[in-house]
């Protein structure tokens, strides 16, 4: 009999910031002959269109545009986290599963209040509806302005 298991690889930026995670799921088992499946599709599974890099964010609003190929039905958590680490912005979007290979497009708007220019790391993550925790989390930097 086997047991359902998570290989999960996380990298954290400068400032401590979790900045990426990818996992796959495994099926342990207690003895047997190993099966090693191939790879994957090994591109990254969301892309962010909006906002480029560079670009200029103001306003208190912050519209966040993309494509992803999520692993299951579980909603997206878009977060912007400054870099002491104090969240100053969250929203959760709904994205259905597809047998597109490009993804599901996906558009939404982060309020954050902020009172000076901050850096902070725009994430977009996937929780693990078969074992609790974390499945996925992309981020790009981005520059606020109030």
């Amino acid at each position: 009999m086997g047991e359902l298991g998570r290989l999960t690889l996380s990298t954290q930026d400068d400032y401590g910031r979790v900045n990426a995670v990818n996992s796959v799921h495994l099926l342990l088992l207690a003895e047997g002959t190993s099966i090693i499946n191939l790879p994957g599709d090994l591109r990254e599974r969301c892309v962010i269109i909006q906002p480029a890099a560079g670009q200029p964010i103001s306003g208190g609003v912050l519209t966040v545009a993309g494509k992803m190929r999520p692993f299951n039905n579980l909603p997206l958590t878009l977060e912007l986290v400054d870099r002491d680490g104090n969240v100053i912005g969250t929203q959760m979007v709904a994205i259905p599963t597809t047998p597109d290979a490009d993804g599901v497009a996906f558009r939404v708007d982060i309020n954050y209040g902020i009172s000076k220019a901050v850096w902070a790391l725009l994430s977009v993550r996937q929780n693990d509806d078969r074992i609790g925790g974390l499945m996925y989390l992309y981020s790009q930097e981005v520059f606020l302005n109030p």
